[in-house]
């Protein structure tokens, strides 16, 4: 009865408190309880098909999200169901039976469904000549996101518990992945040329084409793609995923895009398009979802970056910073403000470089721990200015504030 349960708390107007649905967090914590409902009535595959079933109104006729004119109580009552996925995930199995396996792979499988209508939603174009009329809603796409941010963690965490288990979820996402971007693979081809080199790639320009800041699917297979290197398992994974089929360029493709999108902005070739993409640009590099968007994306082109051949990559980064042409010497002006902006988004791209290489303080990226990792925060954050406890705490990522206590005096 539990979809039925929702939908009716959904369309009514009764509080949350005197709702029978808010009995689901003192169930679906409770370890012992959770593991019987994964494992008999497969409560994963029912929570995330619930949430499918109740959002079908914001699907355009690409089966993506689009929450323009969203109703903002509906949504508010939505994130009960969202609470009730992350309360039957709070507590990670010890011990894995097959029953239990077999369940939650399933149950996997139903909540990339919802991460492939949230990839590429909302894309938007740069404006040109015409400033934007109407700033369109973003606060829902990106809610949504924070609400996902730690089901998303908790996901992968539980991924990482069992390496079979782990391998086969990887080649799921991957194969999400693929499906998504078969418009890509489709495509017309270019070739870039510079320093001897050359690249046969997509005919792509962040600065005309359709673009989207959500990539939840990439950014969650960057993360079980660490995982895979934590438990030293990357040298299975020809077992799950063929070469040929791994596609590398593909994978790095729609996070680079994103990371170009942020470059632009910060050049101000995107001023026409309104304050929705600037609030977009600042929650995707903020601390409440750094973590699984301008991280994961860094963690992707990192993967890319370690597989492909490197002056295929830098050429591939070039295109897609659109500065193929200004480093083989072929653009000659004199506008001081497209100096500028070439200037900025070289620096930008010379940034996300210096990350690839030298950004190493991820655990499965390089050789360290949480602990070590928040740590380094920790460090980074007072060598800004002399912080308390409550502001290192509101300034580190969430999962991170948890591996601080309070000190004592």
């Amino acid at each position: 009865y539990y979809k039925q349960l929702q939908k009716e708390y959904i369309s009514d107007d009764h509080d949350r408190s005197i709702s029978i649905t808010a009995l689901s967090v003192q169930m679906f914590t409770v370890p012992t309880l959770a593991r019987h409902l994964i494992e008999e009535q497969n409560v994963i595959s029912v929570i995330t098909e619930t949430l499918l079933e109740v959002l079908p109104e914001y699907l355009d006729r690409n089966n993506k999200f689009n929450f323009q004119g969203y109703s903002q109580d509906k949504l508010g009552r939505v994130y009960a169901v969202i609470c009730d996925l992350k309360y039957i995930l709070i507590s990670k199995p010890t011990i894995w039976t097959e029953r239990l396996r077999m369940q939650f792979l399933e149950g996997f499988r139903s909540f990339l469904k919802i991460l492939t209508c949230m990839q590429g939603m909302e894309e938007i174009r740069r404006q040109v000549g015409q400033h934007i009329e109407v700033d369109p809603d973003w606060e829902a796409a990106i809610a949504i996101q924070m609400q996902l941010k730690n089901i998303l963690l908790m996901f992968q965490e539980w991924c990482a518990c069992d390496e079979e288990l782990l391998l086969v979820a990887y080649k799921e996402c991957h194969k999400a992945v693929m499906r998504c971007s078969t418009s890509f693979i489709s495509s017309s081809k270019t070739v870039v040329q510079s320093c001897g080199h050359s690249l046969e790639t997509k005919s792509y320009r962040v600065s005309e084409d359709l673009v989207s800041i959500h990539l939840p699917l990439s950014r969650t297979l960057a993360g079980l793609h660490v995982r895979l290197s934590r438990l030293g398992a990357v040298s299975r994974l020809h077992e799950f995923v063929s070469f040929e089929d791994f596609q590398v360029e593909v994978l790095v493709e729609y996070p680079l895009r994103c990371l170009v999108l942020v470059a632009q902005v910060v050049a101000e070739m995107w001023r026409r398009n309104g304050l929705s993409l600037i609030s977009q640009v600042f929650y995707y590099q903020d601390v409440k979802c750094r973590e699984e968007m301008y991280d994961k994306d860094i963690i992707m082109l990192q993967i890319g970056a370690s597989l492909m051949d490197p002056n295929k990559f830098l050429l591939l980064v070039l295109q897609r910073y659109e500065l193929a042409e200004a480093f083989n010497k072929t653009i000659s002006t004199k506008d001081q403000d497209l100096i500028k902006q070439y200037n900025t988004l070289i620096e930008e791209m010379l940034q996300v470089l210096i990350y690839i290489v030298g950004e190493r303080y991820v655990p499965g990226v390089g050789n360290v721990t949480k602990e070590e990792v928040t740590m380094r925060e920790i460090i980074h954050l007072l060598c800004i200015e002399p912080m308390p406890h409550s502001a290192i705490a509101k300034n580190l990522p969430e999962n991170e504030t948890r591996c601080i206590r309070p000190w004592s005096l």
